[in-house]
């Protein structure tokens, strides 16, 4: 701990108890868990990113609740619900369902985590992007997901 800044710690964890104190974030970023949860908030991560992958939407929404929320670039005023939300994958996950999501880091908050990713069109593609994901969860769910990165970077030009 810091003598002068007694919240200031080299194990971020303990940072996020003093600061929140809400959710589960004194454990190691290994083992930390969501409220409504039975597993690491990685895993579920690494699950649902996977999910992203292979042109299945039902495989997919089965990680949103009924009444989700999907926030993107494309869809700045949110899509509401699973059957809004499956219209739209449906489409994106046949133009792409090669395309690859990597976790690069995960901070969790009270409400879920907040996910830095990389992604490509296909494992072979020379171009990347990079973003963040907000997703808010209930009962392992996620409830709200709101996307942020700029499409230029994935698909070349603003559309």
């Amino acid at each position: 701990m810091h003598r002068a800044f007694p919240f200031v710690s080299a194990r971020p964890w303990e940072r996020a108890t003093a600061c929140h104190g809400v959710a589960r974030l004194d454990s190691p970023p290994h083992r930390l868990q969501a409220w409504g949860m039975n597993e690491p908030l990685e895993s579920f991560c690494d699950r649902w990113l996977a999910s992203w992958t292979g042109g299945d939407p039902d495989r997919l929404l089965a990680f949103y609740a009924p009444d989700a929320v999907y926030i993107d670039p494309a869809w700045p005023d949110g899509l509401h619900g699973r059957g809004a939300l499956h219209g739209y994958l449906s489409r994106l996950l046949r133009l792409y369902p090669d395309w690859v999501w990597e976790r690069e880091s995960l901070f969790p908050i009270p409400a879920g985590f907040v996910l830095r990713w990389r992604s490509r069109l296909h494992p072979d593609s020379p171009r990347m992007a990079r973003g963040m994901d907000l997703i808010e969860l209930e009962g392992g769910r996620i409830v709200r997901n709101e996307v942020y990165f700029d499409p230029r970077h994935l698909f070349g030009t603003t559309r």
